[in-house]
């Protein structure tokens, strides 16, 4: 497949993605069932059943809203260079938008400010305030309550406050209180919330309906903006069995890790981890594979801090004018929906490198 072919997948608002994944489905393959959100927002499931139950391939995009847009054109690569070719006796679920509300209104979080992937929780009850003793030291840089006026006031604040926090609690420490997950800020970054959101809901519902009726089945849950620029990770759950070094032999890919606090990042309420637990006897794989944008050196990290602690501010305190608003929107567009050549290029031999190593590892394909 050529640069533009592979292009023509990706569409750059919530309406024609949707539409472009209903129709390449639904056109050749069988109807596409909705299920509704809110506003209009649907998850949006294609099945097609495998024939004797043995194998089953799940692949999920848009549980991080605004990610979605590169998941859904990854899944339409998919259903051109390996749905066609995949035997009838696989079964195979596609989901379009699991975060519809957010991937339509160019939000990571959902409607209600909730990380999907802090809201897959085992047991709430274990959510408690001091799940993440790091986030409220650091609250003051992460959620500002205020509007966002004066772009280089706002520049000079943001750059005080995360020297002085290095400072403080050091760059590990920082990290940890960002991306581990919190569920006492309902206004703050990386919220996992006190209940199943609805889409979280409707997703554990489908793992229930789909899992159990399979011996074995891959889950792959697409994702951006972690990791080195343009480059694809596969990250592992913690409760794999399998070393991160043993999967790069096996799947003869280079970049895979687990996500615990030596190889990624923990995260509290994440949805591989939920399956994991949940199905601890199934014969599955489950995986993100994780398309890197700005770089995961210091400048990259700042970049990324910065774009997501700006969008939380401007969403919920607004900006001085629109011109600001549309700049804030750009960075973060940057850092999760990237419309770049370069993205592009770097990421489908990547896609389908990781595709074929794992599929073929599993015996899914020759």
């Amino acid at each position: 497949m050529d640069l533009s072919n592979f292009k023509s997948g990706f569409a750059s608002d919530y309406e024609t993605s949707r539409t472009m994944f209903r129709e390449a489905c639904g056109k050749q393959y069988g109807k596409v069932k909705a299920l509704p959100i809110i506003d209009d927002c649907t998850i949006d499931l294609f099945c097609r059943e495998g024939t004797d139950k043995k194998k089953l391939l799940f692949i999920t995009s848009g549980q991080h809203g605004i990610e979605g847009y590169v998941g859904a054109g990854l899944i339409q690569c998919f259903i051109k260079e390996y749905l066609p070719n995949l035997d009838a006796s696989i079964g195979i679920v596609l989901i379009h938008g699991m975060n519809s509300w957010g991937m339509k209104h160019y939000r990571k979080t959902n409607e209600h400010n909730v990380d999907l992937n802090r809201n897959f929780m085992v047991d709430f009850t274990k959510a408690a305030a001091d799940a993440n003793p790091f986030y409220l030291k650091a609250a003051k840089l992460f959620q500002p309550a205020r509007g966002y006026r004066h772009a280089f006031l706002e520049t000079i604040r943001f750059v005080g406050s995360t020297v002085s926090l290095l400072m403080k609690m050091g760059m590990g420490n920082i990290e940890k209180a960002m991306t581990l997950g919190q569920f006492v800020c309902d206004k703050g970054l990386y919220y996992g919330g006190h209940e199943d959101e609805p889409a979280t809901a409707i997703m554990k519902a489908l793992y229930q309906e789909y899992f159990t009726k399979y011996e074995e089945v891959i889950l792959l849950d697409m994702h951006t903006g972690y990791g080195p620029a343009n480059h694809m990770s596969i990250v592992n759950s913690r409760f794999e069995k399998q070393s991160s070094k043993e999967m790069k032999e096996n799947f003869q890919y280079p970049d895979v890790v687990k996500s615990d606090a030596q190889e990624f990042y923990e995260i509290y309420g994440d949805e591989i981890d939920y399956l994991y637990q949940t199905f601890p006897d199934k014969k599955m794989y489950a995986a993100t594979f994780e398309f890197g944008t700005l770089g995961n050196d210091i400048m990259g990290y700042i970049r990324t801090l910065k774009a997501i602690v700006n969008e939380n501010q401007a969403y919920f305190y607004g900006t001085g004018n629109e011109r600001q608003k549309q700049s804030i929107k750009e960075a973060y567009q940057k850092l999760y929906q990237p419309m770049d050549d370069a993205f592009y290029q770097a990421i489908y031999p990547q896609f389908v490198k990781a595709m074929d190593g794992i599929l073929k590892y599993y015996q899914y394909i020759k």
